[in-house]
């Protein structure tokens, strides 16, 4: 019976603890607050990732921000250069980005 006891006060009073003390949920619940907290990153929804908008991928016209991740939009260009040989950078119209097509 004692020793049902001191268990019970170890457990209670590890219980406590938990509760009452150390760290609050709310303060340490997510990995990050503000972009500040991610080292070069942006903070969203608590977490630390690569990008929020497009403009967060180094503002190349054929990098997008895609899921929280900077990718090359496909078969996009911004100068014939990006196209290879025998093609041509064609403007999209609307956007700033172009789409690589036959050079005639």
């Amino acid at each position: 019976m004692a020793r049902s006891f001191a268990y019970l006060i170890t457990f209670l009073a590890l219980v406590g603890l938990l509760a009452f003390g150390g760290c609050s949920g709310a303060d340490y619940a997510s990995g990050c607050q503000s972009d500040a907290d991610c080292s070069g990153q942006k903070c969203h929804a608590g977490a630390c990732v690569q990008c929020k908008t497009d403009g967060d991928c180094g503002g190349n016209v054929c990098t997008a921000c895609n899921n929280h991740q900077c990718v090359k939009v496909a078969n996009c260009c911004g100068t014939d250069a990006d196209c290879g040989s025998g093609r041509r950078c064609w403007n999209v119209a609307g956007t700033k980005r172009g789409k690589c097509g036959s050079a005639r």
